[in-house]
């Protein structure tokens, strides 16, 4: 079964600093997760928004960063060596 994830459940996922991320992560587990364009989109678009209420959650608000960890975060990430 795959798992379509939406805004919410990517941020708590990816953002360590997020008050669900533990409880997210943990039923993340050995799930497979997809993402559409627009949770994608969204995702991105709240990461990156440095001025937003968010904006001391991301360490690294650029747009690539972010968008490496969604796609590690559902299976797609290529690591180097």
């Amino acid at each position: 079964m795959r798992y379509l994830l939406d805004i919410s459940t990517l941020l708590a996922a990816i953002w360590q600093t997020h008050s669900a991320h533990e409880k997210v992560d943990a039923w993340l587990k050995g799930k497979l997760l997809v993402v559409c364009p627009f949770s994608e989109l969204g995702f991105l678009r709240i990461s990156t928004n440095l001025r937003g209420p968010f904006k001391a959650t991301m360490s690294d608000g650029t747009v690539f960063n972010n968008w490496q960890k969604l796609r590690c975060l559902v299976g797609r990430c290529h690591h180097a060596g």
